[in-house]
């Protein structure tokens, strides 16, 4: 539709001009072939088909990018030390006291106050690491 109103605009043809031309009310009840061949006929082409986007990530399988928090044969890994460690420095840089660190935890895991699993460790943390980034921390 946009081809063909672009070509009735180098040729002086308005909107109007193209109803009259399909000798119909509205330019939606023109069938699709009509408009490609009036299109052809101005130009000496048809329309150009178009192409499958590609995807924007390459496929990968579950073996070679297991999702956060778990191991590579899909089992779920326990937070360990270092994990913690890591969140409690992030806690600090904000200046969170332990009542707002467990709020904050709650919040982000639904209601539970403990961090069990990485994926847990995960959803806390990349929480935490958003409002440092954003406050500049």
């Amino acid at each position: 539709m946009r081809a063909i109103h672009a070509e009735a605009q180098k040729r002086g043809i308005d909107h109007d001009g193209l109803r009259d031309m399909f000798k119909v009310r509205s330019l939606s009840m023109v069938e699709t072939n009509d408009l490609v061949g009036a299109l052809k006929t101005w130009t000496g082409r048809g329309v150009r088909k178009s192409r499958p986007r590609a995807a924007a990530w390459p496929a990968r399988s579950a073996e070679q990018l297991p999702r956060k928090g778990y191991g590579k044969n899909g089992e779920t890994e326990l937070v360990g030390g270092d994990d913690l460690n890591t969140l409690a420095e992030a806690f600090a840089r904000r200046g969170m006291g332990k009542e707002s660190q467990a709020n904050f935890i709650r919040r982000q895991l639904g209601g539970r106050d403990s961090i069990r699993t990485r994926a847990d460790f995960h959803k806390v943390f990349s929480g935490i690491r958003a409002m440092n980034r954003r406050e500049g921390i």
